[in-house]
């Protein structure tokens, strides 16, 4: 708390509306992302493992200590991953 961060524009990832959400396009399997990890405000990198028909993606998060656990994460907040 009180730190100060300071980033460039090439830092900083874009995250889509609420409202743009149809005009996403999804993502292959095996494809790393970046993705918000349920109930918390930081992206880790992961892995997709599918999409739903209602536009969530399956995934598997990067040192995940559950053995072969997916977690579906709403399309918007799967960004790609950065240098990709």
């Amino acid at each position: 708390p009180g730190k100060t961060y300071k980033a460039t524009w090439k830092d900083i990832i874009l995250i889509p509306s609420k409202q743009s959400v149809e005009s996403l396009v999804s993502y292959p399997y095996g494809t790393k992302v970046l993705a918000r990890y349920p109930e918390t405000t930081t992206f880790y990198p992961a892995e997709v493992i599918g999409t739903k028909r209602d536009g969530r993606c399956r995934l598997k998060f990067e040192g995940e200590e559950e053995e072969g656990k997916e977690t579906e994460v709403a399309r918007r907040l799967v960004l790609p991953y950065p240098g990709k």
